[in-house]
């Protein structure tokens, strides 16, 4: 997006003057650009990493579920998906999966409130969501 603007003055001003009073406009022009959530600042992960088992309930009601290991009763309620390569990160308002096997499907995001169940794991560390 391109402008231009032009100050004409009347009378005796120095080539000085000009340039300051140019500059001192387009500050003044430019102040009320700033986006509206530059203020806001980016959230943090409560959790991060490889997700080892998932469960949520979908807007219908329905249960799904993803699990990293090979066994599909590991599935947690038994509805969904086994053998899943799942990279996440948990806020307090979402999880975001990327498939590691499809990442041209691109990010699937579900609402925190959705979640029955997560757990997140590499070896010796597991952080585990469950709802009361």
């Amino acid at each position: 997006m391109a402008f231009s603007f032009s100050l004409r003055f009347y009378g005796e001003i120095g080539m000085e003057k000009k340039y300051i009073l140019a500059l001192i406009a387009a500050l003044v022009t430019f102040s009320g650009c700033k986006r509206q959530n530059d203020t806001q600042s980016p959230q943090i992960p409560i959790c991060e990493g490889v997700i080892w088992t998932l469960q949520w309930t979908d807007q219908s009601g329905n249960s799904h579920g993803m699990s990293r290991s090979s066994v599909p009763e590991s599935v947690p309620g038994g509805n969904g998906s086994f053998n899943m390569d799942l990279y996440g990160r948990l806020y307090n308002t979402h999880l975001v999966i990327v498939n590691n096997q499809q990442k041209d499907l691109g990010p699937m995001i579900i609402p925190f409130e959705r979640i029955d169940s997560i757990q997140f794991g590499e070896v010796g560390r597991i952080f585990e969501k469950t709802k009361e």
